[in-house]
């Protein structure tokens, strides 16, 4: 599965980072 986190700039990072590691460990969890 794909999955992709889209943002308006750079300086949305800080606030989509903690979505990025939910997925990220979602991701590994499925492996």
């Amino acid at each position: 599965m794909k999955v992709a986190v889209v943002m308006g700039s750079k300086s949305d990072l800080p606030v989509m980072q903690d979505a990025i590691d939910v997925l990220k460990n979602l991701a590994l969890q499925q492996l």
